[in-house]
């Protein structure tokens, strides 16, 4: 007989390559790690790997400016928060940069508002800015987190401190926080007033008020634009008037310290930008120097851990015991002579129901009843994973008797 081969040694094997695919256990996910994000003056994104389900997301805000004849500028908040994620899921962050100070090395220097929000401190007009640095410090801008286009994380910046002849430090800049902390003044009449916090609706500090006949008031500083710090005034004519200092950033933006007269030489201080997280965030007021920060750290996915499985538990065998062989008993015959006859001997006897047995005897019955645990035949619960185990261990056992089939039937064919 001429063999006919149909390619079922192919066959099997791409089989049984299709079995090892689908058999090999999945290469393991990266480790989690810990990314940190400094200022770059622009936004940065960071995408969620395969195998993260969960981020711890700290973001600070900058810090305001230091006044370099003056008043500090207030520390910038910071938020921290655990978020959901999931894989390929996008983060955008953007850093806020602290607030300048203004360079003593450059007469009439000004001092400029940090990226991400920070007001500009206050200046003089160029024909009586000084060059002693008596001008108020830029206000701190804010860091966001955001995705899907919404803001998750605000971080406010910090206030900038009040430029002053005196050089007290008093008139410092507000923090930032989860509401923020207004900008600080000297408290005097001719002094200007420190600017309202985010939280506190981010009004501008009002200017200081003339005392005499020869001096005039003070500029008021610029109210909050939405999440951008207030400016403060930047046009001041009399270079002895102490300058206040710019609001910072964000959710909602402070204001401006207000200028001071020409004899008290006081600004105030910018205010402090308020903060927004999610639920269970915590919020820490003025906790930040310099620029901002933010620093994710990843999370990994929990593995489901299979619940023990109970093993069937096997039914005992039902004893089999001989019934008991029948005596022989003495019937009459038709005739006079008795006839003594035995019934034949009967066997072992299993039955299924409950009755008597064939020789009138006890018989054995056993029904099995459901295994312990196993809820009338049904499999156990051993966890989330069993049903994909399950499913991968019987696509393995199918392709396994298909190559089994295969091989089988080639053999056949060639004898």
């Amino acid at each position: 007989m001429r063999n006919i081969h149909y390619g079922t040694g192919g066959i099997a094997a791409s089989a049984a390559l299709a079995a090892l695919l689908v058999c090999a256990p999945h290469q393991a996910s990266a480790a989690p790690g810990i990314h940190t994000f400094d200022y770059k003056g622009a936004p940065e994104q960071y995408v969620v790997p395969e195998g993260i389900c969960e981020l711890v997301v700290q973001a600070s805000g900058g810090a305001g400016g230091n006044a370099v004849y003056g008043s500090p500028g207030g520390k910038g908040g910071q938020v921290r928060a655990t978020v959901q994620v999931t894989s390929g899921q996008v983060l955008t962050v953007d850093v806020g940069q602290a607030g300048s100070g203004g360079d003593l090395s450059v007469p009439g220097s000004l001092a400029y508002g940090g990226y991400g929000g920070g007001g500009q401190g206050g200046s003089f007009n160029t024909e009586h800015r000084p060059g002693n640095g008596a001008i108020g410090a830029g206000g701190g801008g804010a860091t966001t987190v955001t995705t899907g286009g919404s803001a998750l994380i605000i971080a406010g910046g910090g206030g900038g401190g009040a430029g002053s002849f005196t050089n007290d430090g008093t008139a410092s800049g507000g923090a930032g926080g989860q509401a923020g902390t207004d900008g600080a003044d000297t408290g005097q009449s001719a002094a200007g007033k420190g600017g309202k916090s985010g939280g506190n609706g981010g009004a501008g500090g009002a200017g200081g008020t003339a005392t005499t006949e020869f001096d005039h008031d003070g500029f008021a500083g610029g109210s909050a634009t939405g999440t951008k710090g207030g400016d403060a005034a930047v046009n001041i004519g009399d270079p002895h008037m102490g300058a206040g200092g710019g609001g910072g950033g964000g959710a909602h933006g402070s204001g401006a310290g207000g200028s001071s007269t020409a004899t008290t030489l006081d600004g105030g201080g910018g205010g402090g930008g308020s903060s927004l997280g999610p639920a269970a965030a915590t919020f820490t007021t003025g906790a930040r120097s310099g620029n901002g920060e933010v620093v994710i750290e990843e999370v990994a996915c929990a593995s489901p851990s299979p619940s023990p499985s109970s093993s069937p538990s096997p039914s005992p065998s039902p004893s089999s015991s001989p019934s008991p062989t029948a005596s022989p008993t003495h019937s009459p015959s038709p005739t006079a002579s008795p006839t003594h006859s035995a019934s034949p001997t009967t066997g072992p006897s299993h039955t299924a129901s409950g009755g008597p047995s064939p020789t009138g005897g006890p018989s054995h019955h056993h029904s099995p009843g459901p295994v312990p645990g196993h809820g009338g035949g049904q499999l156990p619960e051993t966890g989330s994973s069993t049903p994909a185990l399950l499913m991968s261990a019987l696509l393995c056992v199918g392709v396994g008797v298909a190559v089994f089939r295969l091989a089988r039937r080639n053999g056949r064919r060639r004898s």
